[in-house]
C-alpha cells in the first residue's frame, strides 16, 4: 500500500493533468472569442495575409528566453547542491513548461516530479527552484511593466506602485519571522496539518534561494529573459499592420497583461492576459481586428509554443531516462 506522501504525490500530479487539459480548452474559447470580438472575418484576413517570417523570428525570440530560464534553473540546483548534467537539466526544465499552463504557471512543479522519479531528489528542494523561479519572474514583469508605465500619462505613480510590490515582494518572502508565523497559521488548518514538515523544509529552501547573489542572478537572467518576449511582441505588431511601438511602450503592453494573468490565477491566465493585450494594442491606434491577430500570434509565439517545446522535450526526456507516469 501507497504511503501518505506518495499518495499526496500522485493526487497532486494527476490534478495538473486536469487543469492542462481544462487550460486547452480555455485556450480554444478564448481564441474564439478574440476572433468574434475583432470581427472574425477581417482578424482571419489579417493572420492570412501576414508574413510568417515574423511568427519565426518571434519563435526564435521565445527560445531564447527559454534557454535563458534554463541556465537559471541549472544554475539553482546546483546552488542547493543537487548535480545533473547539464542536457539532462535543460530537458527537465524544458519538459516543465508542457504545465506552463497552469495557475501560475506552479504546474511547472512537474519538473520536480521528474527529479524525483529519475533522481531520487526530494520534492521540498527542487520545489523552492520553482517557487524561486516564480517570484523572480513577477519581480522582472513587475520592473518592466513599471519601467513602461512611464510611457503613459500620469504613469509615475503606477510605476511607483509596481517597483513598491517588487521590493515587498522580497521583503515578505525572506522575512524568516513572518514566513513562520504564516506557516504556523497555514498548519493549524487540517488538510495541510500532516504535511507541515516538508512546508517548512520547503520554506527553508525558498529563503535559501532568495539570498542577495542567487537573487540577483534570478531577477538579472529574468529580466533578460522577459524582455526577449517584449520584443517579440514589437516584431509581430510590425508584420501585422506595421504598428510601430517603442520598446517602453511594448514593455507595458506585453508585461501587465501578464502580470494580471497571473492574478487571476487562471490557467496560464489565458482570457484575462489575451483581453487586456488586446485592450492595450487597440489604445495605440490598432484597429480591433490587428489588436486581436496580434494577441493571437504572441500568444502562438510564447504561452502555445513554450507548450510544444515542453511536449517535445518531455518525449525526449522520456526516451533517455526510461521514466514511467506514477499511476
Amino acid at each position: 500500500m501507497a504511503d501518505p506522501q506518495e499518495r499526496d504525490e500522485k493526487a497532486q500530479m494527476k490534478g495538473l493533468l486536469r487543469t492542462l487539459a481544462v487550460a486547452c480548452v480555455l485556450g480554444a474559447l478564448t481564441f474564439a472569442g478574440l476572433s468574434a470580438y475583432g470581427d472574425m472575418s477581417a482578424v482571419v484576413h489579417d493572420l492570412r495575409d501576414f508574413d510568417y517570417r515574423y511568427l519565426a523570428g518571434a519563435l526564435i525570440l521565445s527560445m531564447g528566453n527559454f534557454l535563458m530560464r534554463a541556465g537559471r534553473w541549472q544554475f539553482y540546483l546546483r546552488h542547493v547542491g543537487i548535480r545533473i548534467p547539464l542536457g539532462e537539466s535543460v530537458l527537465v526544465f524544458l519538459a516543465g513548461m508542457v504545465m506552463t499552463i497552469t495557475p501560475g504557471k506552479m504546474g511547472e512543479l512537474f519538473k520536480s516530479f521528474l527529479l524525483k522519479w529519475t533522481r531520487d531528489t526530494p520534492l521540498a528542494e527542487s520545489s523552492a527552484i520553482v517557487v524561486a523561479e516564480r517570484v523572480t519572474d513577477l519581480i522582472a514583469l513587475l520592473l518592466l511593466a513599471a519601467w513602461g508605465s512611464l510611457a503613459y500619462s500620469g504613469g509615475g505613480l503606477l510605476s511607483l506602485l509596481l517597483v513598491g510590490v517588487a521590493v515587498g515582494m522580497v521583503v515578505v518572502v525572506s522575512w524568516r519571522r513572518f514566513g513562520f508565523w504564516v506557516l504556523e497559521v497555514i498548519t493549524r488548518l487540517p488538510f495541510l496539518k500532516r504535511k507541515s514538515d516538508r512546508l517548512e523544509a520547503a520554506y527553508i529552501a525558498l529563503v535559501n534561494m532568495l539570498q542577495p547573489l542567487p537573487l540577483a542572478v534570478g531577477v538579472t537572467v529574468a529580466l533578460a529573459a522577459w524582455w526577449l518576449q517584449v520584443v517579440a511582441l514589437t516584431w509581430l505588431a510590425a508584420g501585422v499592420e506595421n504598428l510601430d511601438m517603442t520598446m517602453q511602450v511594448a514593455s507595458f503592453v506585453y508585461c501587465s497583461p501578464m502580470l494580471a494573468g497571473v492574478l487571476a490565477l487562471l490557467p496560464g491566465g489565458i482570457g484575462v492576459t489575451e483581453a487586456g493585450m488586446a485592450h492595450l494594442l487597440q489604445g495605440r491606434g490598432s484597429n480591433a481586428a490587428a489588436a486581436v491577430a496580434v494577441t493571437i500570434l504572441v500568444r502562438v509565439a510564447t504561452l502555445w509554443w513554450a507548450v510544444v517545446v515542453g511536449a517535445l522535450a518531455l518525449v525526449l526526456h522520456r526516451h533517455r531516462t526510461g521514466w514511467v507516469l506514477q499511476k
